[in-house]
């Protein structure tokens, strides 16, 4: 692994990656598609007025935070197609500009890791680079490319536990990487459920895990379920933590 990432065509792939990604990352300067309800409640966070959305918050935390830091005002009504006055929007896009970028080279990584020769390996990120949808989808504030990262990277970290001596100091890193993976997968969007479904599947029930020594069992079961649960559970505190100003009316939902 610690030769895979000094082979050139994986930088060259990064570079590439963070130039499609960022170039004019502020065009076009107007409200697009989803960005009317994902920025619209990332945004809230900043004034701590409540909102309700079916997606779990982490993804949406995320954006507020580089929003914060980028200097973005609260109060924007985030209307479709209107334009953004304010230059420092472009904070809202950072999030899914900077993953988009990471899963080129987390796309090479993956396919070696999974066996595969270093062209195989190209090939996977060279399609993951210039995948309309992707690109398309890594400029804009929507959650698909953090929670198609979180799921990939999930599946990366889990493969290189399994290869890895068991209770060394990588084995314990690398599954509570993968539990953190999964936790974060889960905790943007219930998609994220199908990426620890896989997980479980192949390490509890097609992995002779009932056969193992015991304190593996407990580990494993500590990193791959209570882990990832804990995590959902924590970024549910923070999220009800920042909404305190619950509001009575006009609060992203309708009822009558």
């Amino acid at each position: 692994m610690k030769k895979t990432f000094f082979y050139p065509e994986i930088w060259f792939l990064t570079a590439a990656a963070v130039f499609t990604r960022f170039w004019h990352l502020s065009s076009p300067a107007r409200v697009i598609f989803d960005e009317t309800h994902f920025g619209l409640y990332a945004t809230k966070y900043l004034s701590h007025e409540y909102y309700f959305d079916i997606h779990p918050p982490l993804g949406k935390l995320l954006v507020a935070l580089f929003s914060w830091i980028g200097g973005v005002s609260s109060g924007f009504s985030f209307e479709l197609n209107a334009p953004y006055e304010d230059p420092s929007f472009v904070a809202l896009r950072f999030l899914p500009a900077f993953l988009g970028a990471l899963l080129v080279p987390l796309a090479y990584l993956f396919v070696k890791e999974l066996g595969f020769s270093r062209r195989a390996a190209f090939v996977a990120g060279f399609l993951v680079l210039f995948d309309n949808a992707l690109l398309v989808q890594s400029r804009f504030t929507m959650l698909d490319i953090p929670l198609l990262f979180f799921i990939l990277l999930s599946l990366y970290f889990f493969i290189l536990a399994r290869k890895t001596t068991m209770f060394s100091g990588k084995w314990y890193t690398f599954y509570t990487a993968c539990g953190l993976a999964l936790g974060a997968a889960i905790s943007t969007k219930w998609m994220g459920f199908g990426a620890l479904g896989i997980v479980w599947f192949f390490q509890f029930l097609h992995g002779n895990f009932f056969a193992k020594p015991r304190a593996q069992k407990l580990f494993i079961t500590a990193f791959l379920v209570v882990l990832p649960i804990v995590l959902y559970l924590g970024v549910f505190s923070v999220h009800f933590a920042l909404l305190s100003d619950i509001c009575q009316e006009n609060c992203g939902y309708v009822t009558e």
